[in-house]
């Protein structure tokens, strides 16, 4: 069977629970990376929203709650992404006198992501085995979500050429 031109990858990182007067480390994040390739796209696209959803629900579950829709979860489940915690960022401070002071905002990089990508595209592989590939994020969830609005709506489009290309 011959595969779709592109492929898509749900992925992210969120916090394991409510609890974050912890130190930034792996074991308190929830580490998501799953790729869905097929002969199909319109099927692993549905795979992979599938998926998201689940992921959400799950969450949701956690809480004792019931997934009723997207907006509903990103106030519901704020927990997972947002800490309101800003890290003064010592090693800077170390090494240059005039950069003390400088804090990093620890919640920038939790969120859940559709993305595509080509998948002729040859990824860069991480020491871990982390594949990271030049994909286009068509749907978010978690923190800071209105910042990505413009730059979904153009994903979009660029995969719609791909999903009219499909026969």
């Amino acid at each position: 069977m011959k595969q779709t031109k592109i492929f898509y990858i749900v992925k992210g990182t969120l916090y394991r629970n409510n609890i974050h007067n912890f130190n930034e480390d792996e074991e308190n994040n929830i580490t998501i990376n799953k790729e869905f390739r097929g002969n199909n796209v319109l099927e692993i696209r549905k795979q992979a929203f599938s998926y998201f959803r689940s992921i959400l629900e799950v969450l949701y579950e956690s809480k004792g709650l019931v997934f009723e829709n997207e907006d509903k979860a990103q106030k519901d489940l704020k927990d997972f992404y947002f800490s309101g915690i800003m890290d003064e960022t010592p090693k800077l401070s170390d090494k240059h006198p005039n950069l003390t002071g400088i804090f990093t905002d620890r919640d920038t990089n939790k969120y859940l992501t559709i993305s595509f990508c080509k998948a002729d595209d040859k990824p860069y592989i991480c020491k871990n085995g982390m594949k990271i590939y030049d994909d286009k994020t068509i749907h978010f969830f978690g923190y800071e979500r209105e910042l990505m609005d413009k730059i979904i709506i153009e994903n979009l489009k660029s995969e719609q050429k791909f999903l009219t290309k499909r026969k």
